[in-house]
């Protein structure tokens, strides 16, 4: 199975800063080797307060706090402040221009479970 999501060049190198490292490929496209696929239903969209629904969500395993706050200064918007979830582990969302949608969990360190 193949999925790709389409980013802008400013956004690739945003989910890179906060994210990395991610690998380019003679093809031009940048790949993880660690990536689950999840489906997220309407009815899921709706119980996660997200707006707009149908955005694709990039979850990452690390994120690197001071590299968001800059993403945001340069054009990401906070979706959802960070709240509670209903599976009892705290997340917020953050809205690319393109529409992707980054989850966002509190960590200390940058390692997140």
């Amino acid at each position: 199975m193949w999925v790709s999501i389409p980013v802008s060049d400013r956004e690739m190198e945003w989910i890179a800063r906060i994210g990395g490292p991610w690998r380019k490929n003679r093809d031009g496209l940048f790949r993880q080797s660690n990536v689950e696929l999840a489906l997220v239903t309407e009815s899921v969209w709706k119980r996660w307060h997200l707006p707009d629904g149908g955005a694709p969500i990039l979850t990452l395993d690390t994120i690197n706090d001071k590299e968001l706050s800059k993403i945001l200064a340069e054009g990401a918007q906070v979706a959802r402040p960070t709240e509670m979830t209903e599976w009892g582990v705290p997340a917020g969302f953050v809205r690319f221009p393109s529409g992707v949608l980054l989850e966002v969990k509190p960590n200390d360190g940058g390692e997140r479970e």
